[in-house]
């Protein structure tokens, strides 16, 4: 399955994300994959701030796959993924996420996929 759309919220339960997605049918739907493990806390403030080194692009990757870097409220995103139930709620579990630019993106997979 392929959805198209704004995320309108992201909550983290029991070491999963839950991002709330609203594809303009009048409804949302929630597209689900496990959290990305947290950095160890070994790391000191001065450690930090004499590193120069970027975080690894691996911090922000779930264990199921979505690159999660840059997903946020507000953002147009497509997602990829299969179809689940949880709790009589059908969900997506989410394979991979691609951010688009703006809505006007949205509009325009939404009506090349039409033709």
């Amino acid at each position: 399955m392929r959805l198209t759309g704004i995320i309108v919220a992201m909550d983290e339960f029991y070491n999963r994300i839950c991002i709330t997605i609203d594809d303009g049918s009048g409804a949302t739907i929630e597209a689900t994959c496990l959290a990305p493990p947290r950095p160890e806390p070994s790391a000191t403030v001065a450690a930090i701030a004499v590193s120069t080194e970027r975080p690894a692009d691996d911090a922000m990757v779930s264990p199921d796959g979505p690159k999660l870097r840059g997903v946020d409220v507000g953002k147009v995103v497509k997602v990829k993924g299969g179809i689940k139930e949880f709790r009589g709620v059908r969900q997506v579990a989410l394979k991979a996420v691609a951010l688009l630019g703006d809505t006007r993106a949205e509009v325009d997979r939404k009506s090349t996929r039409l033709n």
